[in-house]
């Protein structure tokens, strides 16, 4: 048995004997820092690290007793419709079993994630106090990618992470730490900055505040990735407009015109900006913008059922032989999958989380700033991860942290 499929299962063994605030940190860490690399078989099915620890804290729920302790929202059954319809249209097209259990194992993953979390995160308080873990993670995580970067070695290898060779870009080492690609870790780095924030507010938190915008910076740093760096400044931008917030309607407007301008000034598509800012970071941006542009000239191959054939779009396939091309953007690869209907729904959700968090927000602030800035980052982590949407589909195990804010 591999070290992080042994280290998952003690995980999943000591969530059935821990408290819910004690499980919400210990699924949070052992997610992070164990690697995700080798498989537990059980007939068919592929258990994952990550979907061992799911396993165990799903387990937890029904023997607490504590899944009662929910009443859906729109949130809820928005990601509900998401899921089973977008997996009954992957099932259709495919039309074999293992497209079955390809999408029980998404169904898995999304569910059984997204409600440990929505079941067990209560309130603005409890929530600050299990954020604290994350600086902790952060700092394991930057200090792995400083010794990765510095001796060509990923110490994370101990715990079980790929030896895989190294990934390079420009002569640099592009470090992964405990996740299956850098600009995962990168993204990870990027979008949990801003809850640094959050413990910035209070005064016993703020060492561990800084030490994580230290650490989130190292990592992103060190996955030397344009997607990523994009992200970071999305975020930090989201943060300074929280003195601007009462005119967030006037900064919509601008930044639409802003973009309809834009397209105006240029010869090609808008989404193009995407690998003129790619040429100024470094990166692939060129090929995210004409995967954007041939996604769009392919229309009827997707739209009602997603498609199993994307290689003749750039006429790259993510791998010889392959069918597929690389999907490097969370919105393709969720109408490739699915088609049309769920990239609505996926769509839907997005801007109704950004509704809820706003209507919060306003209800807080008379009462309490602290509680208001908790909301402002709230929005301005959902704004990192869609900004993450265009560079990278989600795999491995950062989609435990989307559903975790969503949750």
């Amino acid at each position: 048995m591999s070290i992080d499929v042994g280290l998952s299962l003690l995980v999943a063994l000591i969530l059935l004997f821990v408290g819910r605030k004690t499980s919400l940190v210990l699924v949070l860490s052992s997610v992070a820092l164990i690697p995700s690399t080798h498989i537990l078989l059980v007939g068919p099915l592929n258990f994952f690290p990550v979907r061992i620890i799911i396993l165990g804290a799903l387990l937890r729920l029904f023997i607490k007793g504590e899944y009662h302790q929910i009443r859906f929202n729109r949130i809820d059954w928005l990601i509900v419709a998401f899921v089973t319809i977008s997996g009954l249209a992957f099932i259709i097209k495919r039309g074999d079993m293992g497209a079955f259990i390809n999408r029980l194992g998404f169904t898995y993953n999304a569910l059984g994630t997204y409600f440990f979390f929505r079941i067990n995160l209560r309130d603005y308080e409890e929530t600050r106090h299990i954020l604290g873990v994350f600086p902790i993670i952060m700092g394991v995580l930057a200090s792995g990618m400083i010794i990765e970067f510095s001796t060509h070695f990923n110490p994370f290898i101990y715990l079980g992470a790929s030896n895989s060779p190294e990934i390079m870009r420009d002569g640099v080492v592009r470090c992964f730490a405990t996740f299956g690609h850098p600009i995962l870790v990168g993204t990870f780095g990027a979008v949990f900055l801003p809850f640094m924030g959050v413990l910035l507010s209070k005064r016993e938190y703020r060492v561990k505040g800084v030490l994580g915008i230290l650490a989130s910076l190292v990592v992103v740093y060190f996955s030397h990735s344009s997607g990523p760096l994009l992200t970071l400044i999305v975020v930090i931008m989201g943060i300074f407009l929280w003195g601007y917030r009462a005119h967030m309607r006037a900064f919509r407007w601008f930044i639409l015109f802003f973009l309809v301008a834009l397209q105006l000034a240029m010869k090609p598509p808008i989404w193009y900006i995407i690998g003129k800012m790619g040429e100024m970071m470094g990166g692939t941006g060129w090929f995210r913008s004409e995967l954007i542009d041939a996604f769009l000239r392919h229309f009827g191959e997707w739209w009602l059922v997603g498609t199993v054939r994307t290689v003749h779009w750039l006429g790259i396939p993510i791998y010889p032989g392959s069918q597929q091309v690389d999907i490097t953007n969370q919105f393709i690869r969720v109408a490739v999958d699915g088609g049309l209907f769920p990239l609505f729904l996926f769509v839907w959700l997005l801007v109704e989380c950004f509704a809820l968090i706003g209507r919060r927000g306003r209800e807080v602030e008379p009462a309490t700033l602290e509680g208001a800035v908790f909301f402002w980052i709230l929005g301005v982590a959902l704004a990192g991860h869609i900004s993450a949407f265009f560079s990278v589909s989600y795999f491995d195990k950062i989609s435990v942290f989307w559903y975790f804010l969503l949750a």
